[in-house]
């Protein structure tokens, strides 16, 4: 191993989250990305840096994963992918079920075919090819995924986002994507695709930005454009809460002149213990509800916020 391998192996050795439990180690097999990767994580608060272990080589060769008597230690790779090697499946087999963060620096799409086997990775999540070619977007991406793995209270942050077809997919830090089709960003956004597509990314990965329409959109307000309901699952589910909200769709089960039996899918019980505020609303009970009250989801969640002022039911919007 290299004097800088050697080095860094110690101080991951050292390193434990405040709970005690081991930090997500970061293995870098270019010594360029691993001076973005210290620059990137000397902007963290220093309290959050103690969640990350960064061992850096000069190249995929010389990466020795350190032995951990306890259970294995979350990896993530960050590898160009003109960097990859035959041997670098079984060097990340010894890190134990890791991520992959690659940088394509340009290269050509033959290069994924040829160097992607190499890694063994079967498993789409765990691993993301990025576009990023130049110095500073690469470590702008590096910055978003090391403040998304030591604030975990942000795990809905964007790490990268791209236009696939008719659809804009979104990462987190945590490799989940999510895609939303572009047609449901229209009313927000803009008819052309092509303004749709120019988008940029938040500093911190908060959200993503439209300069033409100044419209900001994070993660959580992509998921609720995608589906109306993930509104209600964000909301505390605090017994005033349930109360509050049952109230209101039991008022507006009232005005429609609805009975409780009549909900399709739902029974009568189910019907009464929402409206009573002693079950949580789920996304399927409001599909029901809003089907029996003959309108879209979308709708439905408007009137019943109509009826609860205090209860902020906010569809999607930027």
């Amino acid at each position: 191993m290299s004097a800088l391998g050697r080095r860094e192996s110690r101080i991951s050795d050292r390193s434990r989250t405040s709970n005690g439990n081991d930090a997500v180690r970061i293995v870098v097999t270019n010594r360029q990305y691993g001076e973005w990767c210290r620059g990137s994580i000397r902007r963290l608060p220093r309290s959050a840096r103690s969640k990350l272990d960064l061992l850096t080589f000069p190249s995929w060769y010389e990466v020795v994963i350190p032995r951990t008597p306890r259970k294995p230690v979350p990896t993530i790779f960050v590898s160009r992918l003109a960097d990859v090697v035959v041997e670098a499946a079984k060097k990340a087999r010894e890190a134990g079920r890791s991520k992959h963060l690659l940088f394509s620096e340009g290269m050509p799409i033959e290069a994924l075919a040829s160097r992607l086997p190499r890694l063994d990775v079967r498993d789409a999540n765990r691993v993301h090819v990025a576009r990023e070619g130049d110095a500073e977007s690469i470590a702008a991406i590096l910055y978003r995924l090391f403040r998304g793995i030591a604030q975990p209270k942000e795990a809905h942050s964007i790490l990268d986002a791209w236009v696939e077809g008719e659809d804009i997919v979104l990462l987190s830090p945590s490799f989940a994507r999510l895609s939303v089709p572009l047609g449901k960003l229209t009313k927000f956004i803009g008819e052309p695709k092509k303004e749709i597509k120019a988008f940029e990314i938040d500093e911190d990965g908060r959200f993503l930005f439209w300069p033409h329409a100044d419209v900001h959109l994070g993660w959580e307000q992509m998921r609720q454009i995608l589906d109306p309901t993930a509104a209600i699952a964000t909301e505390e589910k605090t017994e005033q809460f349930n109360r509050g909200y049952g109230s209101a769709v039991r008022r507006l089960r009232e005005e429609r002149e609805l009975k409780q039996a009549a909900i399709d899918g739902l029974s009568e019980r189910h019907v009464r213990r929402i409206e009573q505020g002693r079950q949580p609303v789920t996304s399927s009970a409001l599909r029901a509800l809003a089907k029996a009250h003959d309108m879209p989801v979308e709708d439905y969640l408007k009137e019943v916020a109509s009826r609860l002022p205090s209860v902020e039911c906010c569809v999607g919007a930027p």
